[in-house]
């Protein structure tokens, strides 16, 4: 009888261990994410090295461009390359213009500049962009040139928010 007595006392301590480690445990889970909200890591580019994170105003639509192989017709049998662009409102496409990424651009390619376009690289489906579809909204993104890209404006937005306005 003395010896269960013993066994039983001895699992309850054992539990106690158990239950105040995983207390512990719990305790620096919270603390934890509690450091992460107030200190959020910094977003970075998928696409672009040192691309700076900048928001842009817009219309959005949806637009069909022709593709591989000749990218000039469709229907003469080029494949479609659809995409999202976002028409940007005057004082976003100065803004874009005017930052430092797109001076290569301005440089060497004079003509494309004033192009008030920028195709959206985006991770989200296309039932969920088409709601935004012809509504004026802001983007938040990083803008890279559409040199590292196959695009069909001057740059391209890797999106990382998006708000309607």
């Amino acid at each position: 009888m003395r010896l269960q007595k013993l066994h039983i006392q001895r699992l309850t301590n054992k539990t106690k261990v158990i239950l105040c480690f995983g207390l512990l445990m719990i305790s620096i889970a919270f603390c934890s994410l509690n450091y992460l909200k107030s200190n959020p890591s910094p977003v970075k580019s998928v696409f672009f090295e040192n691309a700076p994170l900048i928001q842009l105003r817009g219309t959005l639509s949806y637009h069909t461009f022709a593709g591989p192989p000749n990218y000039e017709s469709i229907t003469q049998g080029d494949m479609p390359e659809p995409a999202w662009i976002l028409k940007l409102d005057r004082e976003s496409s100065q803004k874009m213009w005017s930052n430092p990424i797109t001076q290569y651009t301005r440089e060497h390619f004079p003509g494309l500049v004033g192009d008030d376009s920028v195709q959206l690289a985006i991770d989200r489906s296309d039932q969920e962009m088409s709601s935004f579809q012809g509504k004026t909204i802001s983007i938040e993104g990083f803008l890279g040139p559409w040199e590292t890209y196959h695009v069909h404006t001057p740059f391209l937005l890797e999106v990382v928010n998006i708000h309607e306005k």
